[in-house]
């Protein structure tokens, strides 16, 4: 049966299999056991009145009861929904693209657009059908890559080798991907906006092209009776499409596809390991329980901001994520992110702004991850039985003083476990903070030519060796990598800091760094690391100045301390204070 989520306003979620009572009263046990905060309990018939409201049925739980028999069953039995499936499930059953129930939820319940007469899910269709429904358009024909006409396709060949052709314009394989979205409405009818391409910093040529190949598509979409379903609306929050052989499945507004992942570090993180105050993911958490909007509109729209233009690129990793949408949301002012302060303390250095200040420590060091691990000896444990995390180097090899490397996950429980010791609200740093506390910095970031100019050393002065499961060192005097070997032997190699002095820095604001492009501070968004140049650790150093300050760009294995790439990562931690130093 199709998976589906319904959050509450807190943090409680229910599974909804089906719409008749007894299945809605297991949504409701769900979402008091399984689906609830661990701290807050609530009441069966709570459960149940807000699933009736949510699915817009009024009168409470007596009232949806009264409503199911009288009115839903009814209705159902009237429209032929005789068989429920999870109908997106084999939508474009070539597996080359797949259209998911939050699109379908946020096209109908949020787009502010009428309600459709039929939407287009790609049941039972392929890209081939596509083709074949061109070869037979009078007005297209498809060509191959090279020009040449096809009077027959074989579909053993790459559909992306195939173009199709209309009235001076063409839709390629991809071009039907960048299409692959409820923002237009090419795959609903009728029609009342024209296709939308998921593609940015296009230049006009290109925009125009995109748009002929959205003309295409809808043109052909709407050439078939297959793949297409019915859009019969119950109320204004519950949806069923219907295919035509009377399969159907039901939509609801604020539906989710996915299950709240309460701990979304497993198996790295048992629960006990992170606090609920201590997650990295705030955003995930607000926008699964609180967002309320169209989320793929909100999507296309972070990324049109953040990916800049043509004319004046952003300097950000291309990909859609979760970073794009929030710093949209925040712009807009619909995500606040909770900020908690603290007074200053000692043993913090200290840097004002305009918002008060922020508190941050030196890199964490080898002995105080090591009286960490010594305090929680089932962290320590655990960690070990985890095949693909390298050991932690511990103080029999290294100086105390040194900084700890160590992988993401670890710095995520280090910083768990001290924010309960010192009753602070302590994190890993952001992005911008460390590009803040590092202003003026020398070592930042030197020019491209700077740095091809000193290739040499710095592919050769690593600062680290690399020792044998024996304890034999590998050429210590070049720090080299060894030579290849399988991922079980290279796991029970170390890494560890040689003798000579490690090269650090200290900003203005007091932000003391290694200055080396072999070392690295994990920040607080998952898998991002940044170093004292501006780097993330994958980047290849002679591209320094056009990857400045962008840690996105490459993201880092969080299970890694960055042994695989002959390299360490670190992490020191941060709180912020009130504007007037005090406790709010």
């Amino acid at each position: 049966m199709p998976e589906s989520y319904l959050p509450f306003n807190k943090l409680h979620f229910a599974e909804i299999t089906d719409l008749d009572p007894d299945s809605l009263k297991q949504s409701a046990d769900f979402a008091r056991n399984e689906g609830r905060d661990a701290e807050a309990k609530f009441k069966h018939s709570t459960a149940l009145n807000f699933i009736a409201k949510s699915l817009g049925i009024k009168g409470g739980w007596a009232g949806y009861k009264k409503e199911y028999s009288e009115s839903i069953k009814p209705f159902m039995e009237k429209h032929r929904l005789t068989k429920r499936q999870d109908i997106l499930k084999h939508a474009w059953d070539d597996r080359f693209y797949h259209f998911y129930p939050e699109q379908i939820s946020g096209r109908l319940f949020y787009s502010g657009r009428p309600f459709p007469d039929k939407i287009f899910i790609g049941d039972g269709f392929n890209y081939w059908d596509l083709l074949g429904l061109a070869m037979k358009h009078p007005d297209m024909h498809v060509e191959t890559l090279f020009g040449e006409q096809v009077p027959a396709f074989d579909q053993h060949q790459p559909p992306a080798t195939f173009v199709i052709k209309m009235h001076g314009g063409k839709c390629s394989f991809h071009d039907a991907l960048y299409h692959a979205n409820y923002l237009g409405d090419q795959y609903c009818d009728p029609t009342s906006e024209p296709p939308v391409a998921c593609l940015y910093r296009l230049d006009d040529e290109h925009r125009i092209a995109l748009e002929k190949a959205g003309e295409i598509l809808s043109t052909l979409i709407r050439c078939t009776t297959a793949g297409w379903a019915e859009v019969i609306p119950y109320n204004n929050n519950l949806v069923f499409l219907r295919l035509a052989d009377g399969r159907y499945d039901f939509f609801y507004k604020n539906m989710r596809a996915k299950k709240f992942a309460k701990n979304p570090y497993l198996p790295y993180l048992r629960d006990k390991d992170i606090s609920k105050k201590s997650r990295s993911d705030e955003f995930s958490l607000w926008s699964y329980f609180q967002y309320d909007g169209w989320k793929e509109q909100d999507e296309h729209n972070a990324n049109n901001m953040c990916l800049g233009t043509v004319s004046e690129p952003s300097n950000r990793v291309e990909y859609t994520g979760e970073e794009f949408l929030k710093e949209y949301l925040i712009k807009k002012g619909r995500f606040r992110p909770a900020i908690q302060h603290a007074s200053p303390r000692g043993g913090y250095h200290y840097q004002k702004d305009g918002n008060g200040g922020l508190c941050f420590t030196d890199l964490i060091t080898v002995g105080q991850f090591a009286k960490f691990l010594d305090y929680n000896e089932g962290y320590a444990r655990h960690r070990a039985s985890l095949k693909d995390v390298g050991r932690f180097v511990g103080p029999e090899f290294e100086a105390a003083d040194l900084p700890a490397a160590v992988t993401w996950y670890d710095a995520l429980a280090y910083a768990s476990w001290r924010r309960g010791v010192e009753k602070l609200p302590l994190k890993l740093l952001d992005p911008e903070h460390f590009l803040v506390l590092a202003d003026g910095l020398k070592s930042l970031a030197p020019d491209r030519d700077e740095v091809i100019s000193l290739r040499h050393s710095i592919y050769t002065d690593r600062h680290f060796t690399f020792y044998s499961p024996e304890n034999d060192a590998y050429e210590p005097e070049t720090g080299k990598r060894p030579d290849y070997m399988s991922e079980e032997v290279f796991n029970r190699w170390t890494l560890r800091y040689n003798q000579k002095p490690l090269p650090q820095e200290i900003s203005p604001a007091g932000l003391k760094v290694v200055r080396s492009p072999w070392f690295s501070e994990w920040l607080s968004p998952k898998e991002q690391a940044i170093n004292a140049w501006g780097l993330c650790p994958p980047c290849d150093i002679t591209f320094a100045g056009e990857y400045r300050g962008n840690p996105a760009h490459g993201p880092f294995h969080p299970s890694s301390d960055g042994k695989y790439k002959s390299m360490k990562i670190g992490f020191r931690l941060c709180y912020q204070v009130a504007e007037n130093g005090g406790q709010v």
